[in-house]
């Protein structure tokens, strides 16, 4: 019987350390700052180019999928839920350079079209055309 207890003990210890450990990473999350989704400077890639380039639209898909993993959250036009935060799991690449991203926050998976182009010739800033969820 008193084995029990001290089993009960531990037990009631390690769940209060559980709770204390999700209520703070919990915390850390909601007080994250997001900003206003503006153009953002980027910096050049060494990477080859398409032939075209005057024209600021995709030539660099690498540049574009950092840019859709740092800004999901703030590019989503749903919220995320119960103090998840938005990551991105896919990125397909279509021929007409708008992509399939497929991003969650641990509760709610969303699949959304996006439209990115280069803000100038210089491909300095990204700017998003379109973000459209379509499942």
């Amino acid at each position: 019987m008193k084995n029990v207890k001290y089993f009960l003990l531990i037990l009631v210890g390690l769940i209060l350390l559980l709770a204390l450990f999700y209520l703070t990473k919990l915390s850390l999350i909601m007080n994250d700052q997001t900003t206003e989704l503006e153009p953002t400077p980027i910096q050049n890639s060494t990477s080859s180019t398409s032939a075209n380039s005057t024209n600021p639209v995709l030539t660099d898909y690498s540049a574009f999928e950092v840019y859709l993993r740092a800004n999901i959250k703030t590019l989503s036009p749903e919220p995320a839920v119960l103090g998840g935060t938005f990551y991105v799991t896919s990125i397909v690449w279509n021929d007409d350079g708008s992509a399939i991203v497929e991003y969650e926050d641990g509760h709610i998976a969303l699949k959304a079209r996006v439209v990115l182009a280069y803000v100038d010739t210089a491909k300095t800033e990204i700017v998003v055309k379109s973000f459209d969820i379509i499942q």
